[in-house]
């Protein structure tokens, strides 16, 4: 599994402002593709998977695929596409984080706790000597509903490809200190 960084940004300006520069350490990024999607994360009313250390997530992708996910800490992490339109169904499924949900919980039982909205801009990056990308950056905007007050969030992301040179903790540190430096000339 790719590593994934993230870290915050002030507001939905901050975060277009850094979708227009250039990414630090000279690489270069292509064309920004731009995404949706809708996670809904799932529980007992008594919080039985949050007890356990366990999320269940359902994700509607808004190309008409939908994700089931089952992550077990310290346990397991499973992820499988479902064909299945409502969430009892996808709970009874035949699919491995269905089949690991009904070890631990009753589905019956399961209501969505959480709502987030995502829309995601990608770009991929590359060294300047390196004619494949090895990164894929992410720009999030996250608004959280159900339990959650309904406010975005701005949250990029930077997932190293394969063949990646650098660790992606590198990127993190020129991205921080590029946007910290940005700051002070204003």
């Amino acid at each position: 599994m790719p590593e994934v960084i993230r870290w915050d940004v002030p507001g939905a300006e901050r975060l277009d402002e850094l979708l227009a520069t250039p990414p630090p350490l000279g690489l270069r990024a292509g064309p920004t593709q731009r995404t949706f999607h809708r996670d809904l994360y799932f529980d007992t009313p008594d919080g039985d998977l949050h007890r356990r250390g366990a999320t269940c997530r359902l994700r509607f992708d808004v190309d008409d695929r939908r994700a089931l996910a089952l992550d077990v800490a310290g346990v397991a992490r499973c992820e499988s596409r479902v064909l299945e339109l409502e969430p009892r169904h996808i709970f009874g499924g035949d699919t491995a984080p269905a089949r690991r949900l009904r070890a631990i919980v009753d589905p019956r039982r399961l209501a969505p706790q959480v709502e987030l909205e995502i829309e995601r801009r990608m770009r991929a990056a590359r060294l300047p000597l390196v004619l494949v990308p090895q990164f894929v950056l992410a720009y999030d905007i996250i608004t959280a509903r159900e339990g959650i007050e309904g406010r975005p969030y701005e949250c990029p992301a930077g997932r190293r490809g394969r063949g990646s040179a650098r660790a992606p903790g590198v990127v993190e540190q020129r991205c921080r200190a590029a946007a910290a430096a940005r700051r002070r000339r204003r």
